[in-house]
C-alpha cells in the first residue's frame, strides 16, 4: 500500500487530518505524531516538508482554539490575570520559549539530513509511547 504514492491526494490529506485530530484528542499527544508519518508513507513527502505542513496546521488549529478558550468562561477562576481558560503568567513565558526555540530548531533541522531527523522523530515517539505505557501501568 505504501510503496507508491496514493492517487487521491485530497482524500489522503483529509484522512490524515482526521486520524491525527482524533488521535490527538484521545491521547493528548500532538497530531504531528500521526500526520508526519502518514504524509511520509502515503504521499512520499520528505520529513522536512511533512513537518512544515504539520506545523502550519498546528498554527491554524491552535489560533482557533486559543480564541475559543479566551472567550469561554471557566467555572472557577484560577488567577486574576486570565482570560477564559488562558492564564497569562503561564502562557506568556511558554510562548516566548516557543518563539525563541522554533527558529533555533529550524536552523538545526536545515543542517542535518532527513534520515537523521527521521531517527530523532522515531526515538522521540518511542520515548513518548514508553512514558504513556508506564502511566497506564501505574494507574491500573
Amino acid at each position: 500500500m505504501f510503496n507508491n504514492p496514493v492517487r487521491n491526494e485530497n482524500l489522503w490529506y483529509m484522512t490524515t487530518g482526521g486520524v491525527a485530530g482524533a488521535f490527538s484528542a484521545l491521547s493528548g499527544l500532538g497530531g504531528g505524531t500521526v500526520s508526519v508519518p502518514l504524509l511520509q508513507s502515503g504521499l512520499h513527502i520528505d520529513i522536512k516538508q511533512a513537518k512544515s505542513i504539520s506545523l502550519g496546521v498546528i498554527f491554524i488549529a491552535s489560533s482557533a482554539i486559543t480564541i475559543f478558550n479566551m472567550i469561554d468562561q471557566p467555572a472557577n477562576l484560577v488567577a486574576l490575570t486570565q482570560a477564559g481558560y488562558i492564564i497569562f503568567p503561564i502562557s506568556i513565558p511558554l510562548s516566548i520559549g516557543v518563539l525563541i526555540g522554533s527558529p533555533l530548531g529550524v536552523l538545526v533541522a536545515n543542517k542535518i539530513s532527513s534520515r537523521t531527523i527521521s531517527y530523532i522523530f522515531v526515538g522521540f515517539l518511542v520515548l513518548v509511547i514508553l512514558r504513556k505505557l508506564m502511566e497506564l501501568i501505574r494507574t491500573t
